[in-house]
């Protein structure tokens, strides 16, 4: 890290509940605690009814164990799923709970929307991610069964408009 002049590292995969607060343990008993920080991440098992409520609770515990931050990953939107088996949308209402704990821990939030965009179009002569997804089907989001890029943005958009309270880190410039 010295050598890059990188002077702290920042897990972004930090979990939440007892695996957050082992991961931070580590890095509270390791010579180099002031190098290495955590993000809490969200676990959307279960997602229904009182879910924001109980996931703004869980994300308070995981600041108190030692979370910097938070870190959504790209699965919100895209394949995250309801109770009922119905996708959950960027900007799901269920949601607004936890945004608002976020604005109130004065922590950011990263937030990971989509995949690149030429992962929604067709992989032809014209796409310059062809390649990827000649190679790696599981990169193709053209299909119809999912939600189109720029649906996903609109979501995401929606959610910083609906809290400017909250601090929010749109990965790969937004």
């Amino acid at each position: 890290m010295d050598a890059l002049n990188l002077r702290v590292l920042n897990n972004l995969s930090g979990g939440s509940g007892e695996r957050l607060r082992q991961n931070v343990d580590a890095i509270r008993k390791s010579p180099y605690r002031d190098r290495f920080t955590v993000f809490a991440n969200l676990n959307f098992a279960g997602f229904a009814a009182g879910w924001g409520a109980k996931a703004a609770a869980q994300l308070e515990q995981d600041i108190k164990n030692g979370a910097i931050g938070l870190k959504i990953f790209k699965d919100l939107g895209m394949t995250t799923r309801k109770a009922d088996g119905s996708r959950v949308a960027v900007d799901e209402p269920m949601l607004d709970a936890f945004w608002a704990a976020c604005a109130r821990l004065g922590i950011p939030a990263f937030i990971h929307t989509a995949e690149p965009q030429e992962f929604f179009n067709q992989p032809d002569m014209h796409n310059e991610r062809w390649l990827d997804l000649a190679l790696f089907g599981d990169h193709r989001n053209y299909m119809p069964d999912k939600p189109k890029f720029e649906q996903l943005m609109t979501e995401r958009n929606n959610v910083f408009h609906r809290n400017p309270k909250t601090t929010f880190i749109a990965a790969h410039f937004g």
